[in-house]
């Protein structure tokens, strides 16, 4: 029984995506040109965080998908990085499935992320 209970929590969180493979989804899909950039928006890169946190349910601060946010925009080598590789993988097979052009984008960056320190 301890086994399924194990099992069942681990598919749980394969299917439930971390803060970060969060934050990595909506930088696919402004690369995509999906949506515009929390830079680009009228209300202010913060409040435009803010909103997309609160209308789309994000279980986290706006303080903090700003830090993760900047550390992988303004830092592309930090987004395509060997650790994250697990990262980018999950949000192509879980997050991109209806955005071709943005996953073409993920997989691209997950390439390069595979064998930038081999």
């Amino acid at each position: 029984l301890h086994k399924e209970t194990e099992q069942k929590k681990k598919e749980e969180e394969i299917i439930k995506p971390t803060k970060t493979q969060v934050i990595l989804y909506y930088i696919y899909l402004q690369k995509a040109k999906i949506i515009p950039y929390f830079e680009n928006h009228p209300i202010g890169k913060i409040e435009a965080i803010e909103e997309l946190i609160k209308k789309d349910g994000i279980d986290t601060t706006k303080n903090y998908f700003q830090k993760v946010y900047n550390k992988f925009t303004n830092h592309p080598s930090n987004r395509i990085a060997r650790n994250q590789v697990n990262n980018i993988q999950f949000v192509i097979d879980h997050l991109l499935n209806d955005h071709p052009k943005a996953m073409e984008i993920a997989k691209e960056e997950l390439n390069q992320a595979i064998t930038k320190n081999r």
